[in-house]
């Protein structure tokens, strides 16, 4: 939702009105009869799981009349979101998802057909600003430098892959790609590319004619705190290197910018990240209400595949353990869904729990997961039930191997895709795994 400038309009997305459908036999009210007969068990296709919404379409509300109305020229093809003013009022950007040829699982696939468009109110014209064939995401206009940013990453593939950061100069209608995608990282400090989920509604730093943004991305398990300058197309990690965990960017002004960080033996906790030239002074603004780093440690290990295929990829496993036990503890091997997706350094007041019961977890984030470069989310694709399998039991493995965890106690978990992963581990691996959780699985 945007005010104008005058705030004398209101901006925002809603569904489209369809009329109730009417039964051939019982048409009872006026609003019946203003839909098909017939028509009131047909299935119409929403956005899936956990976004029950059809043909989202923008609105102006005056607040003078008080009247609303939906913005004309808008193809029937296309549910629009993320729609803002342009810099004189005198029409909106928006995201434009395609109905076709496939609509379902917007919430947890990345990979549907979209587009930024401009449209004219004058004519109601549509321009298609963004490159086509992609899907796009986290639109945001800097309305002082005539800038439009946003991500985009190939439609269609898996689900989720290496984004790229577009900026394009409304004047001269000139696209640039900022930051691309990055095939394959060798170090853990590279760079693995973006892998980008939310953005703050404001995030260019140092008011609205800067050229740099500030968010965060996935870096391998951690997330990280990023600024980009469109000009020089320079990224740099902005997080603060002693605060191993991750961050979540709520909004930027001026120099300084607002976030979340957590990590798994510190709870959520807010904190000012004030900017300085190339320095970055983290000023804490809450206390975390416990901190367990007392009762469990943690440490983020790198594994190198041991079998084909794609052997030269990296992988992570995160290893919580108890402190003081004098006996080798039982193990939680925790497998995540997706398949691309992550199990992030975030506080899980599920892990802390188990370590505080007297269980080391260990969460792998296997080849395919996000945040380790576009090779990794590929090697997964034609390979789902091989890859991933083998790098978390491979991971477990080696930490059993290490001598403090109980062989004989080896448990396994995981939800969706980690369901299918752990029917998998108990499968190929019986009498290995002492017991299991499957939890929704997709099998």
């Amino acid at each position: 939702m945007e005010w104008s400038k005058r705030e004398d309009k209101i901006l925002f997305v809603a569904e489209k009105y369809v009329p109730k459908s009417a039964s051939f036999f019982e048409p009872k009210t006026a609003e019946d009869n203003a839909g098909e007969a017939g028509k009131q068990y047909l299935y119409r296709e929403s956005w899936g799981e956990q976004l029950p919404v059809y043909h989202p379409l923008p609105v102006l509300f005056d607040m003078e009349t008080k009247t609303t109305k939906c913005i004309d020229g808008i193809p029937e093809r296309l549910s629009v979101g993320q729609a803002a003013w342009d810099s004189n009022y005198e029409g909106i950007f928006f995201i434009g998802w395609e109905h076709f040829p496939r609509r379902l699982g917007l919430r947890f696939c990345d990979n549907r057909k979209s587009a930024v468009y401009y449209l004219k109110f004058s004519d109601s014209s549509l321009e298609l600003l963004s490159y086509p064939n992609r899907s796009v995401a986290h639109m945001r206009l800097n309305t002082s430098s005539n800038t439009l940013v946003f991500f985009d990453q190939p439609e269609g593939g898996p689900h989720k892959s290496c984004q790229r950061l577009i900026a394009m100069d409304l004047e001269t209608k000139t696209k640039t790609i900022i930051i691309d995608t990055v095939e394959k990282t060798i170090g853990a400090d590279d760079f693995p590319g973006l892998f980008v989920y939310s953005v703050a509604a404001r995030l260019w730093l140092r008011g609205g004619d800067s050229q740099e943004l500030v968010f965060a991305t996935q870096w391998r398990s951690n997330r990280e705190v990023v600024s980009v300058n469109v000009k020089t197309k320079q990224l740099r990690k902005m997080s603060p290197p002693e605060l191993a965990g991750s961050w979540v960017v709520l909004d930027v002004q001026d120099n300084l910018v607002l976030c979340t960080y957590s990590s798994f033996s510190s709870p959520f906790q807010l904190f000012l990240l004030r900017f300085k030239g190339d320095d970055v002074v983290p000023i804490e603004l809450t206390q975390p209400p416990l901190l367990f780093e007392d009762k469990f440690t943690w440490q983020c290990i790198s594994f190198l595949p041991t079998s084909e295929p794609f052997k030269d990829i990296s992988f992570e496993g995160l290893l919580l353990e108890p402190v003081s036990q004098p006996d080798k503890l039982p193990l939680i091997a925790l497998c995540h869904g997706g398949p691309h997706g992550i199990c992030p350094t975030d506080y899980s007041a599920t892990l802390a729990s188990f370590c505080l019961l007297g269980f080391s977890v260990l969460v792998v984030n296997y080849r395919g997961s996000v945040g380790f470069g576009k090779a990794s989310i590929d090697s997964l694709v034609g390979n789902v039930g091989t890859v991933e399998v083998g790098d978390v039991h491979q991971a477990v493995c080696q930490v059993v191997a290490n001598g403090k965890v109980d062989p004989s106690r080896v448990f396994v978990t995981g939800g969706s895709h980690g369901g299918f992963l752990t029917a998998h581990l108990v499968g190929q691996y019986p009498s290995y795994y002492r017991a299991a959780c499957l939890q929704n699985p997709v099998i």
